[in-house]
């Protein structure tokens, strides 16, 4: 058994890259929130420090807590975010998952059906994602991407 110190802000989200990093990213109003990121050594003990790595470079214009969920794709490649009001969409630059999510402006950020979103993923190919509201029978959203 493990668990992971955060000693930041709250946070609903959790991504494990493809190299076995794992990334918190705190929820803050308008989105820009404190990324943390895991130091590999650690597992293997009793708990896991996550680190302040640095911020989001995502500044919504809402005053909703932000984000909400976060996935990044089986080859380490590709990032979405999930805010209230919309996704946000990262190229992974040099396989530097810190570095493309605070220095770099998303590649874009596709139309959001259901504006309650909570929870976003990819598909198994990296080519399509699907959201999901915490509601009761909610649906699950599944969005075609035609080009990035």
């Amino acid at each position: 058994f493990f668990f992971i110190r955060w000693h930041h802000h709250k946070s609903n989200t959790l991504m494990v890259d493809n190299k076995g990093f794992a990334y918190i990213i705190a929820i803050v109003k308008g989105g820009g929130g404190i990324i943390g990121r895991d130091n590999p050594g650690d597992w293997g003990h009793t708990g896991v420090n996550i680190e302040v790595r640095g911020h989001l470079n995502v500044h919504d214009d809402s005053d909703q807590d932000d984000p909400q969920s976060v996935d990044i794709s089986a080859d380490g490649q590709q990032i979405l975010i999930l805010m209230r009001s919309r996704v946000y969409f990262w190229n992974v630059r040099n396989g530097d998952v810190l570095q493309t999510l605070a220095d770099h402006n998303p590649a874009g950020h596709p139309p959001l059906r259901d504006h309650g979103s909570d929870g976003i993923c990819w598909d198994r190919t990296g080519q399509n994602y699907y959201t999901v509201n915490e509601r009761e029978n909610a649906p699950l959203y599944v969005y075609r991407r035609h080009s990035t």
